[in-house]
C-alpha cells in the first residue's frame, strides 16, 4: 500500500497523533494528523463498490474536491450544520468529507423517515442539505457526481488533517428507550474508534482486501463506524447499497466476494429463510444494536458455517466491548455468555452494578469515568485495585439495563427475560416488550408485539406462563405482520406503542388486488395475523385450501356479477402450501357457457410456479351462494 502520511502534517499535530498512538497499533497510526482516511489505499485502489459503480481512491479525492468547491466555508462563530442525507454510501462519503474539508459539522439523521428529515431541513440550526433524492430539497449529489461532469471533475487532493478536539458530526441515539438524543463526536474520538476496530479484528490484514456489506445505514453511529470509516482508514472498501432482504443480501455478498458482513440481530435473524450452505464464506460478521439470540447464532453457525461477533457499544460512549456469539442450546448458559472491553477501553463495577467506561472513545469534555444503564458482572476479578475507572475487568457478563428492569406488582421483572422468553416459543419469528403505566396497585403492566404467524395470544401467554410469573406477562399482546422497526434493527419505545394503540384490523380472509390492464389477475397477500392459520398448523402454518377456494370464487363473482350460485369445483390441485406472508397471483379465465353451466379455471402461482389450479362452475339464473 501507498503510505500517503507526510512528516509536515504529522508535525503539525503531534499532541492529536500521540492520542491515537497510545490506543492504535503504529501499522495503523502512521496517517496524517488525525485523520488516516485513505493513508492506505493506492490511488486506483477501490474505496466503493455496487451497482452504481466501482470508484476508487483518487476518485473519491477528487469528488470531494468538487462538492467541496461548491460549499461556502464554515464562519467560525457559526453554529449551523449541514444535513447529510443520502441513500447511496459512496454519496454519503463524498458529502462527509466534502464538508469537513470545508470546516462544516454534519448533522446526521436518527432514520430516514420523511416527515422527520422535513422538520431537520427546515430547522434553523441547518444551514444547508446535501442529498440523493428527489424528495430533499439543497445540493443534489447526483448532479455533480453524475459520470457526464467527470471530464471537468477536479484533480485528486489530500484530505486535510482534522484536530482530534475538533466536533465532525451530530448523531442520534437509537431511541429504543425513549426519545432520540443528540451526541456530537469529535475527530479523536471517531478515528480512533476506527483505528481500533480496523486493528484488534484484523480487519486491515484481510488477505484480498477489506470489502464490507453492511445492511445497517451509514447514518447510524455502528453503521458509520463500520461500514464507511474503518474502510477508509484500513485500506478497504464498501458496498454502496443497504440491501436488507435475505435473498438481496446473499446475492450482494456473492456477486461481490464481499469478505464482511456488517448487520443487527433482526437482519441475521432472517437469514433463515435462505437454504443451508447459501451464504458464502466470510471472515467476519459483526453484529450490534441488541444481543443475538442464541437460536440465530445457532442457526448461522449449522446452516452456513458462520460465527458472529459481537460488539456492545452505544451512541453516547461509541465501543465498550465485544464477543462471539454464544451457540450453546442452554438459553441460561448463553445469556450469561461473557464480553471483552474493546483495547483502550478501560471498565469498573459503580452502585447497583451500573457499568463505569473511561476509553478514547467517550466526549472530551464527559464525566469520566461514564457510568451507563448498563449492569456488569466481573467474570474475573481485577488485576489491580484502584479508583473507579482503573480496575482491570477482563471479562464480564451483560445483566441487563437498568432502565429495563421494571417492577410490576410488588415483582421485578427484567424486560429482556420476557422477549427472550417469547422468541423461545416455536414459531415465533420476532417480539418486542415495553411497560406502560396503569392504574391500580400494579402501577405498571407489560405490552408486547410479537410476528408469529399461526400462534394465537393465548397460546403465547401459555408458553409464557410455564416460566414467568403471571403478574409479568402481557396483557396486551398484539400479533403483527411486522415489527417497526428502525433502518437499524432497533424499535423505538415510540413506535411500539404506537402500533398497540391502533386499531386492531378485523382480518377476513387473505387479502387481493386486481392488476391493472390485466383482467382476470390479481394479487394476493396472507396476512400474518390471518385467524385461518392459528392451529393450521402451529410451528408451520400454511392456508387452508378451502379459504383459497373461497377466495377465488368471490374474485369470480365480483369480476362476473352474472355467475349463480357455485355448484361444481372440478379438477382441483393443491401443488404447494401456501404460507404466511405470501405474495402470489391469482388467474382467472371464464369459459363459454354449456349445459346452463359457467365455468370458470383458477391459478395460485408464485414466481411462476404453480401453488394451486382447478376449474368452478357456477349454475346460471341461480341466486349465487356458497
Amino acid at each position: 500500500m501507498t503510505d500517503r502520511s507526510s512528516a509536515s502534517a504529522l508535525d503539525e499535530h503531534p499532541q492529536t497523533v500521540a492520542a491515537l498512538v497510545s490506543v492504535v497499533a503504529p501499522s495503523l497510526a502512521r496517517a496524517p494528523g488525525v485523520s488516516p482516511l485513505l493513508a492506505h489505499h493506492d490511488g486506483d485502489a477501490a474505496v466503493a463498490f455496487g451497482s452504481a459503480g466501482v470508484r476508487s481512491a483518487d476518485q473519491l479525492r477528487a469528488d470531494v474536491a468538487r462538492v467541496a468547491a461548491v460549499l461556502p466555508a464554515a464562519e467560525p462563530d457559526d453554529a449551523r450544520e449541514i444535513l447529510c442525507v443520502a441513500s447511496d454510501r459512496y454519496h454519503f462519503t463524498v458529502a462527509l468529507l466534502a464538508a469537513w474539508q470545508r470546516g462544516h459539522r454534519v448533522a446526521l439523521p436518527p432514520n430516514a423517515q420523511r416527515e422527520l428529515l422535513c422538520s431537520l431541513a427546515a430547522d434553523p440550526a441547518i444551514s444547508l442539505v446535501i442529498h440523493d433524492t428527489d424528495e430533499m430539497a439543497g445540493l443534489d449529489l447526483r448532479e455533480l457526481l453524475a459520470e457526464a461532469g467527470r471530464a471537468s471533475a477536479s484533480e485528486p487532493a489530500e484530505l486535510a488533517p482534522l484536530p482530534a478536539e475538533r466536533r465532525l458530526v451530530t448523531v442520534w441515539t437509537s431511541g429504543s428507550t425513549g426519545d432520540h438524543q443528540r451526541h456530537a463526536k469529535t475527530a479523536g474520538q471517531l478515528f480512533a474508534e476506527a483505528l481500533t476496530l480496523a486493528e484488534h479484528f484484523g480487519l486491515a490484514q484481510e488477505r484480498d482486501g477489506l470489502r464490507v456489506v453492511a445492511t445497517v445505514p451509514s447514518h447510524h453511529i455502528y453503521g458509520l463506524l463500520f461500514s464507511v470509516l474503518v474502510p477508509l482508514v484500513s485500506g478497504g472498501s464498501f458496498l454502496r447499497e443497504t440491501p436488507l432482504h435475505a435473498g438481496v443480501v446473499r446475492a450482494a455478498l456473492e456477486r461481490t466476494r464481499a469478505s464482511v458482513l456488517v448487520s443487527v440481530p433482526a437482519h441475521l435473524r432472517a437469514m433463515g429463510i435462505l437454504d443451508p450452505g447459501a451464504l458464502p464464506n466470510l471472515s467476519r460478521v459483526f453484529s450490534s444494536g441488541a444481543a443475538l439470540l442464541p437460536a440465530t447464532a445457532r442457526m448461522l453457525s449449522e446452516r452456513f458455517g458462520l460465527r458472529v461477533t459481537e460488539v456492545l457499544g452505544s451512541t453516547e460512549t461509541g465501543g465498550i466491548a465485544w464477543r462471539t456469539s454464544c451457540i450453546d442450546p442452554d438459553s441460561e448458559q448463553a445469556a450469561r455468555a461473557v464480553w471483552t472491553p474493546l483495547p483502550g477501553v478501560t471498565l469498573d463495577v459503580g452502585p447497583e452494578g451500573h457499568m463505569l467506561i473511561d476509553s478514547p472513545f467517550l466526549p472530551p469534555a464527559g464525566p469520566r469515568p461514564w457510568q451507563t444503564a448498563d449492569r456488569i458482572e466481573p467474570v474475573a476479578p481485577p488485576e489491580s485495585a484502584g479508583s473507579a475507572g482503573s480496575a482491570a475487568i477482563v471479562r464480564f457478563r451483560h445483566l441487563g439495563r437498568v432502565d429495563g428492569v421494571v417492577k410490576i406488582g410488588g415483582k421485578r421483572v427484567a424486560l429482556a427475560e420476557i422477549e427472550r422468553r417469547l422468541h423461545d416459543i416455536a414459531g415465533v419469528e420476532d417480539a418486542a416488550v415495553s411497560v406502560v403505566e396503569v392504574a391500580g396497585a400494579r402501577g405498571m403492566e407489560t405490552v408486547a408485539l410479537v410476528v408469529a404467524p399461526g400462534l394465537s395470544p393465548e397460546q403465547l401467554r401459555s408458553e409464557l406462563r410455564r416460566w414467568l410469573d403471571p403478574v409479568v406477562i402481557p396483557r396486551r399482546l398484539r400479533l403483527v405482520d411486522a415489527l417497526p422497526r428502525e433502518a437499524n434493527g432497533k424499535l423505538t419505545r415510540r413506535r411500539l406503542l404506537e402500533e398497540l394503540a391502533r386499531p386492531r384490523p378485523r382480518v377476513r380472509g387473505l387479502e387481493s388486488q386486481a392488476v391493472a390492464d390485466e383482467p382476470g389477475l390479481f394479487e394476493v397477500y396472507v396476512p400474518r395475523d390471518l385467524h385461518a392459520l392459528r392451529g393450521h398448523f402451529p410451528g408451520s402454518p400454511v392456508v387452508p385450501g378451502v379459504l383459497e377456494l373461497e377466495l377465488a370464487r368471490e374474485r369470480a363473482s365480483e369480476l362476473w356479477p352474472e355467475l349463480g350460485r357455485l355448484c361444481a369445483v372440478r379438477r382441483l390441485k393443491f401443488v404447494r402450501p401456501l404460507r404466511a406472508g405470501q405474495r402470489v397471483g391469482l388467474r382467472l379465465h371464464r369459459r363459454p357457457a354449456a349445459d346452463e353451466r359457467v365455468r370458470v379455471e383458477f391459478s395460485l402461482f408464485s414466481t411462476g410456479e404453480r401453488l394451486a389450479a382447478g376449474q368452478l362452475e357456477f349454475a346460471i339464473g341461480e341466486t349465487a351462494g356458497r
